[in-house]
């Protein structure tokens, strides 16, 4: 993905970095009108440290995954967890 940047003159989006290292965590995720994506029964709002759960309020089994952020909160994790997570 990198690689392309100097190939076409662009900028990636920290946005776009985030979703597709997401989704080569799971093997079965679909995209959600609610949060981001959702894998299972449970929906993911991804971001970065200012992440809110704005968008997954009302939703009992709903996950905000932000990076750059290692603050200990209820339903919000950091990205490095995805790795304990499992498929």
């Amino acid at each position: 993905m990198y690689a392309y940047t100097k190939e076409f003159d662009k900028e990636i989006e920290i946005g776009t970095v985030r979703e597709i290292f997401f989704v080569n965590c799971f093997e079965k995720i679909f995209y959600s009108d609610i949060g981001d994506f959702r894998v299972g029964d449970k929906f993911f709002e991804l971001g970065g440290k200012n992440k809110s759960f704005k968008q997954i309020k009302d939703l009992e089994n709903a996950f905000v995954l932000a990076d750059m952020d290692y603050t200990v909160e209820e339903k919000k994790f950091f990205f490095d967890c995805l790795g304990f997570w499992g498929k």
